[in-house]
């Protein structure tokens, strides 16, 4: 999907769960809705309402997703559906673009064995030999098997059901991956798999079985447990390019989205059994739901920064979900300008989850929603005002290697990728990720790439490696085992690399790396690797994006800070630039000794060459 257009992209958020689910779950839960509530039918009602899309046609929301399936068999939930239209058609005629979602990864078996009596078949079976349950808890809720052609189809009829409404422009899936499944279906699959695929004469592939799940953090050395992760990630990419095919064979113009995380975690790709990089391909746009929510917390910077430049890498829209069930209101306003801010920077999609979320009682929050809509139309005017200017390359010279098969398989190497990454990002170096496989490297993703760096990567192909040696810039590689092992995790005599140029990596704590990346900087001085880069002075938490034009000057910076910042400065060619701290006119910014001055400023600050209209700019 191409994102570029003339309005800013506001992706909405409300209730998009059906009134039952709400009741069955009975907490609080998606779009911060009390599921128990006495009061709950009334705020349904609300939200659907006229009134409700009116509140957020007016904060400036385009594009959204509203509920249509849920996984309780439509059977249950077709009585829904003329109110899910209305409120679709409601939407329609306030400019705003309608997703149906439709929850993939779920069986409500208490409502769904009515309208699908071998239903316990369509579902993933365990180690334990017993259905899968969702999220480990919700007792009530079955996980569908990926291999089960029934359920496959049954979606299919859901998607075409929501293609015949005249009331969607696309739809959003939701929960995209799944749990292992142990069922013999999936038994027997997996040993076909194998012998196309393998040829290990240490087994007899006739009597295997699917191995159980490598622990989370680990190194994934055993060769049947790396099988079945590629067999795994297979099954889910042929599963959603079926669906694709069934909708784009129907509309070519249906929007198809889909909910996972981008950013490389190994929960996602062993426990969910998602390939990010492969399964974006099936997408028009990615809901990268990470929880990385913008906001400084323990010592981390936490940021959407690395999953929107991936996502540019890997050429897919992007709307990073990272606010958890949207049931957070208090966040400070600074993560929230910056959240929006990191967004409008990396080329993402803004989302707004949070100002519907219902008052105690059932009425909206008014007060919340004239907050949020003052800061959207601020930034849709930034938009507007700095489009030629958003619309530029970024100028990011240094790359960094995303191995799949390191990343995916070594714990070791995601933590050092993400160290990589956090010294740059607090030193302000302009990076890009360049994406790999067994196949070897994404060369697009070079194009304009002068450094790149191998940060870690213990898993290399023989080709990645011929193609590194052969890249006509920089090589430098980040720790000591780079390429100590081949895709499969096979130890090489020698490292490949022994007289390439080497820099050590901070050793940054990890906390969390598993859905949610937190990263302690220890304070470190990468700068000095890279002394013909632009020097700045700004505080570490802010984030520096540099805009280039044609001929590859820089024309502009945009920095965002999830923390008020006090300035500092940015060396730049010699010109006349201005200054525009969110919120406030555009003005002149001192230039001395090489440098533009930053003025103080909150969430994000423009810095722009010359064009600036003279009409619009205060004087000094």
């Amino acid at each position: 999907m191409d994102k570029k257009s003339d309005k800013l992209m506001i992706w909405g958020f409300g209730n998009h769960e059906s009134i039952d689910m709400y009741r069955r779950v009975g907490v609080t839960t998606t779009g911060g809705v009390p599921g128990n509530a006495r009061w709950l039918k009334k705020w349904h009602n609300f939200f659907d309402s006229d009134e409700s899309v009116a509140l957020l046609a007016d904060m400036g929301v385009n594009i959204l997703h509203c509920r249509f399936y849920k996984g309780m068999g439509w059977e249950h939930e077709k009585h829904d559906f003329p109110a899910v239209r209305d409120f679709a058609l409601r939407c329609r005629k306030r400019g705003i673009k309608v997703l149906a979602y439709v929850q993939h990864a779920t069986l409500y078996w208490e409502l769904m064995q009515k309208e699908i009596p071998n239903l316990r078949d369509w579902a993933i079976i365990s180690e334990n030999g017993k259905p899968a349950i969702y999220a480990g808890k919700e007792y009530w809720r079955w996980a569908p098997c990926p291999n089960n052609p029934e359920y496959n189809d049954y979606i299919c009829k859901i998607l075409q059901i929501a293609m015949d409404g005249d009331c969607f422009d696309g739809v959003m899936f939701d929960n995209v991956g799944n749990y292992p499944c142990y069922c013999p279906r999936c038994q027997q699959k997996f040993r076909e798999y194998v012998k196309a695929n393998y040829d290990f004469n240490f087994l007899d592939p006739d009597y295997i079985e699917l191995p159980p799940q490598p622990p989370l953090n680990a190194e994934i050395q055993d060769p049947l447990q790396q099988a079945s992760l590629a067999f795994r990630h297979q099954v889910v990419n042929e599963q959603y390019k079926y669906w694709r095919k069934y909708i784009k064979d129907r509309d070519p113009e249906f929007i198809v989205s889909g909910n996972f995380a981008l950013v490389p975690m190994q929960y996602a790709v062993t426990n969910w059994g998602i390939d990010p990089l492969e399964l974006v391909k099936s997408f028009d746009i990615l809901v990268s739901q990470s929880s990385n929510l913008v906001k400084c917390a323990d010592g981390c910077v936490i940021t959407q920064i690395p999953e929107l430049k991936l996502a540019r890498a890997a050429g897919v829209c992007d709307l990073p979900l990272t606010d958890g069930c949207a049931a957070a209101l208090d966040l400070a306003e600074e993560y929230l300008i910056a959240r929006f801010g990191e967004a409008l920077a990396g080329g993402g999609i803004l989302v707004e989850r949070s100002a519907m979320r219902p008052k105690r009682g059932g009425e909206p929050d008014m007060e919340i929603i004239a907050h949020r809509k003052s800061i959207l139309e601020k930034f849709r005017k930034l938009h507007q005002d700095h489009r030629a200017l958003l619309d530029m390359p970024h100028y990011e010279p240094i790359g960094v290697l995303h191995s799949k098969e390191s990343l995916y398989k070594s714990y070791k190497s995601l933590e050092d990728y993400f160290r990589v990454q956090e010294s740059l990002k607090r030193n302000h170096l302009p990076f890009r990720c360049v994406i790999a496989d067994a196949d070897g490297i994404n060369m697009e993703n070079l194009t304009g790439c002068t450094t790149l760096i191998v940060p870690g990567a213990r898993l290399l192909s023989d080709r990645v490696i011929e193609q590194l040696k052969n890249f006509s810039g920089r090589l430098i590689v980040a720790g000591d085992e780079c390429g100590d092992y081949d895709e499969f995790f096979a130890q090489r005599a020698e490292n490949p690399f022994p007289d390439t140029e080497k820099i050590p990596v901070t050793m940054h704590p990890i906390p969390l790396a598993r859905y949610r990346t937190e990263v302690q900087y220890i304070p470190d001085d990468w700068k000095k690797y890279f002394p013909e880069l632009p020097a700045v002075e700004l505080n570490t938490e802010s984030a520096v994006d540099y805009k280039c034009s044609a001929d590859g000057q820089i024309a502009g910076v945009l920095i965002t800070s999830p923390v008020a910042s006090a300035g500092g400065s940015i060396e730049l060619p010699a010109g006349e630039w201005y200054a525009e701290p969110f919120g406030e006119t555009p003005r002149p910014a001192e230039y001395k000794n090489g440098k533009v001055s930053v003025p103080a400023f909150r969430g994000i600050c423009i810095i722009k060459w010359r064009q600036m209209e003279k009409s619009n700019v205060a004087s000094p």
